[in-house]
């Protein structure tokens, strides 16, 4: 007996080790040596045979996902992810069926009444009873596409190979999902080619690309291409580039950002001030101060919630500066960053603007303004209150 389940258990690891996972939690993005992929033919094999071998459930939603009514393909998509949240490894059976809802151009559509793709906890609308009138105006919009990269994306390693595959296929309407998703799954394998996929003619798979490499750290690999992609004709090529370099500790990231800072045209200033904005990003506060004291009045604004995500001290005294006077939409920025410092010297410069709202006159900006005083007042003294309990 123990000789066959010794015979099993190697016959198990090596399936793993050819699919390219050693059963660790994908996240962990540490692979190496983990390289060989499968041929084409092994690869369709290997996953027609998982999917013949899918639990039930996974099978429903399997044919709800090739059903001919998109109103069940996003749900059954949704429902994926969270079983395989519930169990790792439970639907790599619906692989095959995810990858070919890649290819579905459906347009955008309501979330279904009671399948909120952000929530955590399990979906318990039963599959089939979701018609395309049932479709709720109050949560957010999505395709099928969209929703089986995020499928995919949870379902991990078996899905890397698929993934590239569909990226690099220029017939696959979903190849920016695919991007991403190889992002989720943080498999070293996907950085070289999300690193061709930032050269892609496509706006969205350039976008993609770069919101998947800001998964992978300070991958040395994805760094210059990065930087090349802050001139990117794209807005959100751009900020995608310029967050995926604020991710990273490389001093060529940091420095790239700066520069962008005080010397970047049109919106680049403003998108390397938001992504200068990471907790404990001690080294930037510096440049963000002098964004905040002398940019336009957007970058002053994103320059100072920044500085309120540093959470760093020397932040106070400017943002306090800017709460007293300036345009609102700053002040109002500035409120907010006072509260993720969470500092008790701002309370009285925030408890001066609240008493500005007293009277009950004001635009709609105000109201903005002295909403966000109160909430970095209450911020802060919640904070004071927790250091005291735990005697910090």
């Amino acid at each position: 007996m123990s000789t066959a389940r010794t015979r099993i258990s190697s016959a198990f690891l090596a399936l793993l080790v050819a699919l390219g996972t050693n059963g660790c939690d994908h996240e962990s993005g540490n692979h190496e040596g983990e390289k060989a992929n499968l041929t084409p033919a092994d690869l369709e094999a290997t996953l027609l045979r998982w999917e013949e071998g899918a639990p039930q459930d996974v099978q429903t939603e399997i044919r709800e996902l090739r059903s001919n009514n998109g109103a069940s393909r996003i749900p059954a998509a949704i429902r994926l992810r969270h079983l395989e949240r519930e169990r790792k490894g439970r639907t790599r059976g619906a692989i095959r069926a995810l990858v070919e809802t890649l290819y579905d151009t459906s347009e955008y559509a309501r979330v279904p009444e009671g399948m909120n793709p952000y929530c955590r906890w399990p979906i318990k609308t039963p599959p089939g009873t979701l018609q395309v009138e049932e479709v709720n105006p109050g949560f957010p919009r999505t395709c099928p596409a969209s929703e089986a990269g995020e499928a995919l994306g949870a379902i991990g390693i078996p899905a890397v190979q698929p993934l590239i595959r569909a990226l690099k296929d220029t017939k696959c309407p979903g190849r920016s999902y695919a991007a991403e998703a190889l992002g989720l799954i943080k498999d070293t394998r996907a950085v070289e080619p999300l690193i061709e996929a930032l050269k892609d003619t496509e706006e969205r798979v350039r976008r993609g690309a770069a919101k998947g490499l800001g998964c992978f750290g300070d991958d040395p690999r994805a760094i210059e291409p990065l930087i090349r992609a802050l001139r990117d004709n794209d807005v959100g090529v751009r900020a995608g580039a310029a967050d995926a370099l604020g991710a990273m500790k490389d001093e060529r990231a940091f420095r790239t950002l700066v520069e962008a800072l005080k010397d970047g045209k049109g919106g680049l200033r403003c998108i390397a001030a938001r992504a200068l904005g990471r907790p404990r990003n001690a080294r930037a506060v510096g440049p963000l101060i002098e964004a905040l004291e002398s940019g336009e009045e957007q970058l002053r604004s994103d320059a100072a919630r920044s500085l309120g995500s540093t959470w760093d001290a020397r932040a106070v005294d400017p943002l306090i500066k800017a709460l007293k006077a300036g345009p609102t939409s700053v002040r109002t920025a500035a409120a907010e960053a006072l509260g993720m410092v969470g500092d008790p010297r701002a309370v009285p410069a925030l408890l001066a603007v609240i008493k500005e709202g007293d009277s009950g006159d004001g635009s709609y900006e105000d109201r903005l303004l002295w909403d966000a005083a109160k909430r970095a007042v209450e911020s802060i003294r919640l904070r004071e209150r927790l250091r005291k309990q735990w005697g910090e």
